[in-house]
Parts: structure tokens; C-alpha cells; sequence
């Protein structure tokens, strides 16, 4: 259960109170839109690391002629006409993966990228608050 993660029974009452947000802060749990940015992010990099299907690789263009000094990984920023490709998985997690610095998407393993994420993101707003977006992505909420 959730209540695992408390240290002790006095921490259970504290929570117990609260409003929402301040509840996952108590208890350390994310929101879910935040655990799907950060799947997305995970599923993103192994696709460029070729742990899956070379053909998967193809469906996220890099842009060629990006001239900025962070992240050398930047995607073609598409525009779908129509809803239905709105909240596709390509066009979800182009504008956080561009937001991302260098040092996060070079690392080296799959662990290490995690944990590279982890301690970049630590301090989001968008890990308590569903309302929030991730700062410096330009990321509308989705879900």
C-alpha cells in the first residue's frame, strides 16, 4: 500500500489532513502525469540508443539544422492539423526532450539516464502539482 513509504505512524496521522498535493510531498510519490513524462523521456532515449526495433527510430526526425549549444538530440518540432495526432507519443514528448540539457542525454546507459533525470527534475514543481508543467519545456499539460 502507500502507506509503506511513511517512516513512522506519527508521519501517517500528519498526512492523513492534508490536501492533495501536499499529500504526495508527504508521502514522496509523484503525480501520474508527472511518472508518464518521465516513462516517455526513458522509452524516448532507449529508442535512440537502438535498444529497440531500428524502425522505431525513424519515426522521430532530428532537426539538422538547430545551430543551439544545448542539447545536440533536438527534434523537428511537428505541428499535427488535427486532433487525433495531437497527444500522439511523437508529438507528446518532442518539446520536454528538447528542454532537456546535454549532460542528461548523453549519458551512457540506461540507469544512468534515469538517474541523470531524476536528479534534474528533482526540484519540479510538476512532481506534486498535476496542475504544474515542467518549467523551461513549454509543456502543455496533456492528461
Amino acid at each position: 500500500m502507500i502507506w509503506r513509504r511513511c517512516r513512522s505512524g506519527l508521519q501517517k496521522r500528519q498526512c492523513r489532513r492534508l490536501n492533495y498535493w501536499q499529500h504526495l510531498k508527504c508521502l514522496n510519490l509523484p503525480t501520474l502525469g508527472f511518472r508518464r513524462n518521465r516513462d516517455d523521456m526513458i522509452e524516448v532515449y532507449k529508442i535512440l540508443r537502438g535498444k529497440y526495433n531500428l524502425t522505431l527510430r525513424s519515426i522521430l526526425h532530428c532537426n539538422i539544422y538547430s545551430t543551439t549549444r544545448d542539447n545536440p538530440l533536438k527534434f523537428y518540432i511537428y505541428h499535427p492539423k488535427y486532433d487525433l495526432c495531437k497527444y500522439n507519443f511523437t508529438v507528446r514528448v518532442i518539446s520536454v526532450w528538447n528542454s532537456l540539457p546535454t549532460h542528461v542525454i548523453t549519458a551512457d546507459s540506461v540507469d544512468n539516464f534515469k538517474n541523470r533525470l531524476d536528479r534534474f527534475w528533482a526540484n519540479e514543481e510538476a512532481r506534486f502539482n498535476y496542475k504544474a508543467n515542467l518549467s523551461g519545456s513549454g509543456f502543455a499539460r496533456c492528461f
